[in-house]
């Protein structure tokens, strides 16, 4: 008897180790799986942090499309409108230009024309050196005058 008894306590104390050993390994498991989960949950609001933060940085990103695109349009209405005002004012620019343009030649021509009347003048009067070269010219002989046989060349070339 005592051996089956002390076979039941054995039996018993195996069942108790066993059931001992297996709790400890569900409360393992459970821990195990709960970190999981909270680890997975952490990564989830980092996550759902980053789609909030990007949703944001989109937002602000089209707002700033809309904001360039209508200064856009405002700086192609203000260009139509300026070249409007061109067109208007290029008749009267082409107007000034050939003023101007008229106003120069008859200052260029009257600084031509009175340049013209002091070259005319100093032409009219005789220099000194002009006055030297003449005199001496007509001293001293010719080419002619040394070689008779070209006056003759002269006068053929002449005739013809």
């Amino acid at each position: 008897m005592q051996s089956e008894e002390g076979e039941r306590r054995c039996g018993w104390c195996f069942i108790l180790c066993f059931l001992l050993i297996l709790i400890t390994t569900i409360i393992g498991y459970i821990h195990f799986k709960r970190e999981q989960m909270n680890k997975m949950a952490s990564e989830l609001e980092f996550s759902e942090a980053a789609v909030r933060e990007a949703a944001v940085g989109v937002n602000n990103y089209a707002f700033v499309i809309e904001k360039v695109q209508k200064e856009l349009d405002d700086a192609e209405t203000e260009l139509k409108e300026l070249q409007g005002e061109v067109e208007k004012l290029n008749p009267e620019k082409d107007q000034k230009d050939k003023e101007l343009q008229a106003w120069a030649f008859a200052g260029e021509k009257a600084s031509w024309t009175e340049a013209l009347n002091i070259q005319r003048k100093l032409l009219q009067e005789t220099s000194p050196a002009c006055a030297y070269v003449k005199e001496k010219s007509r001293q001293e002989p010719s080419l002619l005058d040394l070689c008779p046989h070209l006056e003759t060349l002269v006068k053929t070339q002449q005739q013809i």
